[in-house]
């Protein structure tokens, strides 16, 4: 029968054992012990967290020395560990090092000859001093919280949201640096040299009034002043709802779509993970259409899905199934797949395919 990595180009050939640890590690459905692996790793990664700030942000921590010491090595280990069976069982190691989750574990890893370099107990004196220590107490934190991103998803949908309006952020944004340097200038301009000695100034007054922080370290002090600001306020308040509400209705948009999107990128990350490209795309469709009809049904689809060890549920594979079968023929074909999975790299895999068409001679058109 088929045998994963038989069409892939990149990668190496896993054994069994290999497979199931990866899909322990990245599949929470694929076992019971995955899924309680999956329950316990985020609250390991917020105790490790925690622990660590703990231990300077008040003057006398419960947790120090000897102690704190052995807590955070075992943390430290345990994630040592983690990331060195995740790369034992890539299938595709290189790639393994593309992934930014997998190079915040490895950052995370890294504490662990650190701690070691300053001999695993820290100084109850001297932090601000020492820059491993510093690394260890400030830094090692925020990595361990970034772990928490390969299992929190639906922070992908933030992200898609801002790439969605970044095309219309720097229009708003040209006409308002305009705007600042306008009201900048004009409360330099009326303002005394004893308040506002020089534009930069004005500037500061002005960012800080019109995203509605209000510092107060620089106010108006003449009455021109104040009318330039409270002019000021009210035309930020109506301008700056207008970013905020693009950013906004993005969100929802995304929000919206959060099932498709989430699966989608979840089945091209395990096909990435795997080794499968784009490229390869066309050959799995013809090794699956067992009857030549250049097209998959949802049984030979899942089938596929199964072979190819994507860890989805026949739900899911349902769900995606219907995405790519945008015209409901119940069947869908290679360029479906790529065209909505790989949409930048559709030309790249079909160009030619597309240039001979258009390279067929039309029908003669009659002439009036």
């Amino acid at each position: 029968g088929l045998q994963i990595r038989d069409f892939a180009t990149r990668g190496r050939r896993v054994s069994q054992f290999t497979e199931s640890m990866h899909l322990f590690l990245e599949d929470k459905d694929s076992s019971a012990w995955a899924r309680c692996y999956f329950r316990v790793m985020p609250v390991l990664v917020l105790a490790s967290a925690c622990t660590a700030l703990l231990q300077i942000m008040i003057e006398e921590p419960f947790l120090h020395g000897l102690g704190a010491a052995v807590v955070e090595s075992v943390f430290d280990g345990i994630f040592t560990l983690e990331v060195l069976v995740r790369l034992a069982v890539s299938p595709v190691p290189l790639r393994f090092f593309t992934s930014p989750c997998n190079l915040i574990d490895l950052f995370a890893a890294l504490a662990l000859p650190l701690r070691l370099a300053v001999g695993f107990e820290l100084p109850s004196k001297g932090v601000d001093k020492d820059p491993v220590v510093v690394i260890l107490l400030c830094l090692v934190p925020v990595v361990r919280l970034l772990k928490l991103l390969r299992r929190w998803e639906q922070v992908h949908l933030l992200t898609k949201a801002f790439a969605d309006v970044f095309e219309a952020l720097p229009v708003l944004l040209y006409p308002l640096s305009i705007f600042t340097l306008f009201f900048a200038s004009l409360i330099y301009l009326v303002e005394p040299m004893e308040n506002i000695g020089s534009l930069g100034k004005a500037v500061w007054l002005t960012i800080v009034t019109m995203t509605t922080v209000g510092y107060g370290d620089v106010t108006p002090e003449s009455a021109a002043g104040h009318f330039i600001v409270g002019t000021l306020v009210i035309f930020s308040v109506l301008y700056m709802a207008m970013p905020i509400g693009i950013i906004g209705v993005a969100f929802t948009n995304v929000w919206q779509e959060r099932d498709k999107i989430l699966l989608m990128r979840r089945t091209r990350q395990r096909l990435t993970d795997w080794g499968y490209t784009a490229h390869d795309i066309v050959q799995l469709f013809d090794a699956f259409d067992h009857r030549r009809r250049g097209a998959l049904t949802i049984h030979e689809f899942r089938v596929m899905i199964r072979k190819l060890k994507l860890g989805m549920t026949d739900s899911r594979v349902v769900q995606l199934f219907n995405l790519f079968d945008r015209d409901s023929s119940g069947r869908i074909d290679d360029k479906e797949f790529v065209r909505t999975l790989f949409p930048d790299k559709f030309l790249e895999v079909y160009g030619g395919d597309l240039k001979d068409s258009a390279a067929l001679p039309r029908p003669s058109q009659s002439r009036g």
